[in-house]
C-alpha cells in the first residue's frame, strides 16, 4: 500500500501549530488577559461590608449556595490576615 501524501501534510500542518502555540505559550505566559488587575484586599472587604441583607440574599439565589458560602469564607479570611498583619496584606 502506498503511503497516503495528504497524512505528511497534515503533520507537518499539525507540527508548525504546536510550534506556534508554544512559542504564544512561553511569549505571554505572565499576561493577564483584558489588561485586568487584581482588586486590592482593602477594596474587596469594603464592598463585602457594605452589602446589605437584601443584597447578600440576592448574592445567595443568583449564584447558589456553595458559591456565596464560598465567597463569604474568603472575605472573613482576607478581613482575618488584614487584622493579623497589622492592616497590611
Amino acid at each position: 500500500m502506498k503511503p497516503n501524501p495528504f497524512d505528511a501534510v497534515y503533520k507537518g500542518i499539525l507540527d508548525r501549530f504546536e510550534g506556534v502555540k508554544s512559542r504564544l505559550d512561553r511569549e505571554y505566559s505572565g499576561t493577564r488577559p483584558f489588561n485586568s488587575r487584581e482588586i486590592p484586599a482593602i477594596d474587596q472587604i469594603f464592598t463585602y461590608d457594605s452589602l446589605t441583607t437584601e443584597q447578600k440574599k440576592a448574592l445567595y439565589e443568583k449564584y447558589g449556595g456553595m458559591a456565596f458560602l464560598k465567597y463569604r469564607a474568603e472575605m472573613e479570611n482576607l478581613k482575618r490576615k488584614r487584622v493579623t498583619h497589622g492592616g497590611k496584606i
